[in-house]
């Protein structure tokens, strides 16, 4: 090398060439503060003579740094940059080469000996362990191809070997050094890992899995770039081969014609999942006019990150994965072909033409959407799953059981009712959006299983009224939905859900579906029957009048998600599919479980049962405008963020075209049913088929005596029925009559095998049914009663049972005397045992005395009156008389009705504390010593008369009262332990003839009560 101190670049004139070859070895190989200029030639160029024109020039060095521009005086020649060593340097930065047409840079074993003088070829070249080649910035325009090989890689700036030119004014292209256009030019060829590739034709030989990851940067420009690794590969760089024109060019005298496009493929036979994975990561685009190939032996993953998505953009996309292919970004092109074992889609593909296929399932959830003329979707074994099973990042694909009535007995429908206490669901992390959708002129989907998931769903919380409408968000109630505008094509083995989504053809076309099963239902929807008590009153000369009292039982919705809806402006056809042999197809069946499915054109049935089911949760609505609501739930015609819907409103069936089975030789049997789900019969329904169902089992001893299934038989000691036969109680005649259910029992019996031989058994051998029956009357409405009563009662947030309770209480405590008639007679009973031969207690059998009881004869027990927040309760005054041999005798004419109103406030205070329910049992709240104080005194007047009662003999009455004395109080973390005594008057008798000594004591009974300080704060003074 000759360096001149004067000149502004410095000369090497290498080797002389042996077959084209020149090698050349150096300590140490800098270019930084001059150009080099290469001299490859034998002509005297200022006054330096070459050593002759090579084909390659080989520079070898365990140190080779490149900071300047590399220049080949004569013949272009290709350069080979090679560090044997595993801590050589071999480093490009803001290098740049002319008149060079190809350079590799390989940290690399090459086939030739170490010690050689010449070479006749480089052959292969092995990547070595830890070898590294280092490139930060290449700017080469018309380099015909730039090659990387190495196990490790550092890359970043700017990569380019493209040209630039300007458009001539008459026809094609000047090339200029600035120039507006662009002119894709050469290749580049990273290849990384541990591998061995040929020099020659860049094929690889061999390649090592690993599972470190060769992570490429910067910025590249060329006509193609290629990236091979037996390494997981993650791009992390703005790649584009796009340009205005191609450049062709001499390569030893031969065409060179770059194939355009980004090629990326992982090396070597698969072995196991945490190798070969490709990753495209968020801050990566890689844009190509044509090709662009990703080809991976495991996954490959095209990712987001906040607000950032990775960006692939070609002519024609392939993408080939023997796992799975996961993609979050964006892709955009002419035409898309994806071929995985399973494909994920969070973010947006977008082409004229989508082809995917798996052999396991296809998602497009969390934001995915897929754009484009033509979509094909197939899955050989799986299923194709637009939207999700949960908003939950979660990915489930097993199959669902569809089309169940399972909500005639659990008053509720819909996937999630199966999916919410799934471990996988629970666990999972909440995903920030739901919203999927499909849009295309012609859909094409094939699958085992399809389905078309919406899971926004709202959960009724007892602050939230839904009873004059529940406020919907337009915008998410349409965030999934599979649409196209000429041809809609569902083919699934098992079967097509559509739940709270939108599946809809747009114009005149073709809506296809093939498959056992099409239910259009929603994701969630529950509800439940509940009393309701209401009294209303109106003013009339400044005196309250009772105007109206309703009392009953209403439906409210528990749980809701908007209806599914299914939409076609042409043609339906639906039928099983699978088979053209008539005699082995079952009938398909079509549900439309409250949600819309309306066809606006023909429609076409094979062997179908078609099932729509509405609900029907109430009457005497107010006048309510629907149809803005229905079409921007069914159409998506609306942009609102809130939208007021009724659920029994939310249901539709209509086939406005001809209906019609198959045209041709095959008659279609199409059975239509629309049922009507009425919840408010549903629970008479279960009650009556329970009391059924248990009636022999619960009532065998009383049947088995009825039919003297025990007695023996006249002609021995033989039981008949026991001993030699087989019988049973068969219930005929069943119907519900009022509020009992009614029927008869007869026994039905066959005589055993073992006795079929005797002369006498002929009679007996075939079943014989008693003509005698036992008559069965149960009593429905007394059961419905008492499960109403454990529900929540208005919007008081307690159960009618709870309230009741507290009422008993609250007359119990405010008027100090008894709740029923049981404890009046226990009272009367003991009375009597104590003082029956004294005066007093003569006169008391004499007396008459008075007791409260809660009125449970009617349905007037405890109120709400309307449009308060104040209770009524409703109670009877009895005035009676006692004898030890009839007991307790209501005076008929002595019975009072009373009423009392007062603030539910007030009320719920009396609730006891073991009924209060396990939110307020656990609710995590410290009280103060303040609090807790007065929550006690309050939780006392709750504590009802219990264990030993003491009654008295005493003139005078109002002494009866239990009285309830508070005495201490321990707190132990969130229990609170309270000691109080029950205080019980009782008559100490002066003896005989010495009444006057008669007189009162009070025996104390210590008593405690454990209770959290969650249930202690629900008796504070609000």
């Amino acid at each position: 090398m000759r360096q001149n101190s004067s000149s502004n670049f410095d000369i090497l004139v290498p080797a002389k060439a042996k077959n084209g070859i020149s090698y050349n070895v150096f300590s140490k190989f800098e270019l930084s503060r001059k150009p080099l200029t290469i001299v490859n030639t034998d002509d005297t160029s200022g006054g330096i003579r070459g050593t002759g024109k090579a084909d390659l020039i080989v520079i070898e060095s365990n140190n080779i740094s490149l900071k300047n521009q590399f220049t080949i005086l004569g013949p272009s020649a290709d350069i080979l940059f090679i560090t044997r060593s595993a801590s050589g340097k071999l480093s490009c930065e803001q290098c740049s080469f002319d008149n060079v047409g190809r350079v590799t840079m390989a940290a690399a074993t090459p086939s030739y000996a170490p010690n050689a003088k010449t070479i006749n070829s480089v052959g292969d070249l092995t990547t070595v362990g830890g070898g590294k080649v280092s490139v930060k910035g290449l700017v080469s325009p018309g380099l015909q191809s730039l090659e990387l090989i190495a196990e490790n890689m550092d890359t970043s700036g700017i990569i380019d070997t493209n040209l630039r030119a300007n458009n001539h004014s008459e026809s094609g292209m000047i090339i200029a050094e600035r120039g507006s256009e662009v002119v894709g030019a050469g290749g580049i060829n990273m290849f990384t890992g541990r591998l061995k590739v040929s020099y020659a034709d860049l094929a690889v030989r061999a390649a090592t899995l690993s599972t470190a990851w060769s992570t490429i940067k910067g910025k590249f420009r060329a006509a193609t770039i290629t990236i091979a690794s037996p390494n997981n590969i993650a791009i992390d760089a703005d790649m584009s081969t796009m340009s205005d024109a191609l450049s062709t060019s001499q390569h030893h005298g031969k065409l060179y014609a770059p194939e355009e496009g980004i090629f990326v493929q992982s090396l070597g036979k698969y072995k196991r999942s945490s190798q070969q994975n490709i990753h495209i990561n968020a801050n990566a685009r890689l844009a190509s006019d044509n090709h662009l190939s990703l080809k991976s032996s495991s996954t490959i993953r095209i990712l987001n990150q906040g607000n950032k998505q990775a960006k692939v953009i070609g002519g024609d996309i392939t993408l080939i994965a023997r796992n799975d292919v996961h993609q979050q970004g964006y892709i955009i092109a002419d035409d898309v072909k994806i071929s995985a074992n399973q494909f994920i889609n969070n973010g947006v593909v977008e082409s004229a033409s989508i082809d995917v296929q798996t052999e396991k399932s296809i998602y497009n959830s969390f934001g995915g959407k897929v754009l484009g003329k033509n979509v094909t979707l197939y899955s050989k074994s799986g299923a194709v799953i637009n939207g999700s099973r949960a908003d939950k990042t979660v990915y489930l694909d097993d199959a669902l059981t569809i089309g169940g009535e399972g909500y005639e007995v659990n008053k509720q429908f819909g996937i999630l009712q199966s999916l919410k206490e799934l471990s996988v669901i629970k666990t999972a992390i909440g995903a920030s959006t739901v919203s999927a959708s499909i849009f295309a002129d012609n859909i094409n989907i094939q699958a085992k299983r399809i389905e078309n998931i919406n899971p926004y769903h709202l959960v009724k919380t007892n602050s939230v009224n839904w009873d004059a409408g529940i406020r919907v968000d337009g915008i998410k109630a349409n965030q999934v939905a599979i649409e196209a505008e000429r041809s809609l094509k569902l083919r699934a083995s098992e079967y097509v859900l559509n739940s709270s989504a939108i599946i809809g053809l747009n114009s005149d076309g073709e809506f296809l579906v093939n498959s056992p099963v099409f239910s259009n239902e929603r994701y969630e929807i529950s509800f439940e029957s509940y009393p309701y008590r209401i009294v209303e009153y109106s003013s009339d000369n400044n005196k309250k009048d009772m105007s109206n009292y309703k009392y009953g039982t209403e439906t409210k919705i528990l749980t809701y998600s908007p209806p599914g809806r299914v939409y076609s402006f042409g043609d339906f056809q639906f039928s099983r599919g699978g088979t053209n042999d008539v005699k082995e197809m079952e009938n398909s069946k079509l549900f439309n479980k409250v949600s819309y499915l309306q066809i606006f054109k023909d429609s076409s049935f094979f062997n179908s049962d078609i099932k729509s089911i509405s609900l029907a949760i109430g009457s005497n609505y107010t006048k309510y405008d629907f149809k803005g609501v229905t079409d921007c739930l069914k159409y998506q015609k609306c942009n609102l963020k809130d939208v007021m819907t009724r659920t029994d409103l939310e249901n539709l069936l209509s086939l406005k075209g001809n209906v019609s089975g198959v045209k041709g030789q095959l008659n279609s049997e199409v059975e239509l049913t629309v049922a009507n789900i009425e919840p408010l019969f549903l629970d008479v329904k279960k009650i009556i088929n329970n009391i059924v169902s248990n009636y022999v089992e619960k009532n065998k001893v009383s049947l088995e005596d009825y039919f003297n299934i025990n007695n023996k038989s006249p002609y021995g000691s033989i039981g008949f029925f026991n001993d030699l036969t087989d019988y049973e109680f068969q219930l005929h005649d069943l119907s519900r009559i009022g509020d009992y259910v009614e029927g008869k029992v007869r026994l039905c019996y066959t005589l055993k095998k073992e006795y079929h031989s005797e002369a006498w058994a002929e009679a007996f051998k075939e079943k014989t049914c008693h003509q005698n029956h036992k008559k069965l009357k149960e009593n429905w409405k007394l059961i419905y009663d008492e499960l109403l009563a454990k529900r929540k009662f208005g919007s008081t947030g307690y159960t009618l049972s709870q309230l009741e309770e507290a009422a008993e209480r609250y007359l119990s405590f405010t008027f100090g005397t008894f709740k029923t008639v049981k404890e009046a007679e226990e009272y009367e009973r003991a009375r009597l045992n104590v003082g029956l031969s004294t005066p007093d207690g003569a006169y008391s059998f004499l007396r008459s005395y008075t007791w409260f009881i809660i009125d449970t004869s009617g349905d007037e027990t405890v109120n709400i009156i309307a449009k308060s927040n104040r209770i009524e309760i409703a109670y009877r005054v009895f005035f009676s008389f006692y004898s030890p041999s009839s007991g307790m005798t209501p005076d008929d004419e002595g019975i009072s009705h009373k009423k009392v109103q007062l603030e539910l406030g007030v009320l719920e205070k009396f609730i006891n504390h073991n009924s209060l329910g396990e939110e307020i049992k656990n609710k995590n709240i410290a009280l103060t010593k303040t609090q807790q104080i007065t929550a006690i005194n309050n939780l006392l007047r709750t504590i009802t008369p219990e264990g030993s009662k003491q009654p008295i003999v005493a003139d005078d009455e109002e002494k009866f009262s239990r009285i309830i004395v508070y005495e201490s109080h321990e707190v132990n973390g969130s229990n609170v332990k309270v000691n109080f005594k029950r205080i019980y008057p009782r008559l100490i008798l002066g003896g005989p003839g010495n009444y006057s000594r008669n007189k009162l004591e009070y025996k104390k009974v210590n008593e405690s009560i454990v209770v959290t300080q969650g249930q202690l704060s629900h008796y504070l003074d609000k």
